[in-house]
């Protein structure tokens, strides 16, 4: 029993041992995090508890999601869409693409995930009053929050698959139901 629990232990170490890391061969193929700062580059990051579905690359690191949003008001009366679109909206600045979109410190966000946002998060709102009662559309409510509002493409748009999807990536559910169980088999033999 002993030598399975060190087979298990020691499997487990493999197969985690350097899962996430990430090498670039050229200068060209790392993606720059403008929103910090020049030699600043995406790359794999644990613990982004309310932005998982970058963690395998990120501009972000654990502290600086923990900040932001260890001071957000609570927000009343909110749908699941309207709090998951404002959660994405917020882990804006972990996204290994912003060097498209976030542009002269300034986020370029798609109308269409205004409009989206707006319409979802009409009866939500902080304090006494709601966002439908404090902006007339969705452009009003994103330019509010100093956002550059852009219809087409190089914008900041709403990815709603990560939230309806399972919080295990593809290389996870990898490891979990293929890597995982062969390294235990072969401690069983």
């Amino acid at each position: 029993m002993k030598d399975l629990v060190v087979c298990i232990a020691f499997s487990l170490f493999l197969t985690f041992t350097g899962s996430e890391e990430v090498r670039y061969e050229t200068e060209e193929e790392q993606k720059p995090c403008s929103y910090f700062y020049a030699d600043r580059y995406a790359k794999p990051e644990g613990g982004l508890v309310n932005c998982s579905w970058y963690s395998n690359q990120a501009c972000c690191k654990r502290t600086e999601v923990t900040s932001v949003f260890s001071n957000i008001e609570p927000l009343h009366s909110a749908s699941r869409s309207c709090r998951n679109q404002l959660n994405y909206l917020m882990c804006f600045f972990c996204s290994p693409d912003q060097h498209l979109w976030f542009i002269k410190q300034k986020l370029r966000v798609c109308a269409e995930y205004c409009d989206s946002l707006y319409e979802d998060c009409l009866k939500a709102g902080v304090g006494k009053r709601t966002f439908g009662e404090e902006y007339d559309n969705g452009t009003m409510f994103c330019e509010a929050q100093n956002f550059e509002v852009i219809d087409g493409a190089s914008c900041f748009e709403y990815d709603p698959d990560v939230f309806g999807t399972a919080a295990l990536t593809t290389v996870d559910f990898l490891l979990f139901s293929v890597v995982l169980p062969f390294l235990i088999s072969l401690c069983v033999l």
